[in-house]
């Protein structure tokens, strides 16, 4: 269980980073710029994980058929 808090918290770190890094590039002045970013970062990270799950699922679904 400590593993996964660990690693959860790595990545969120992670994601932090990479969005002060992107909102440094446009605009450093405003929040809003920097949720923007965020919300960017984590469709890019989340639209494949979900599509990638989705297949795992349909392929584990018509082997055990």
């Amino acid at each position: 269980m400590l593993d996964w808090v660990v690693v959860i918290i790595l990545v969120i770190a992670g994601l932090m980073c990479l969005t002060m890094s992107a909102t440094s590039m446009m605009d450093t002045n405003s929040m809003g710029s920097y949720f923007t970013s965020f919300i960017q970062i984590c469709m890019w990270i989340g639209i494949p994980i979900i599509c990638a799950g989705i297949l795992y699922f349909v392929v584990k679904w018509k082997r055990k058929k």
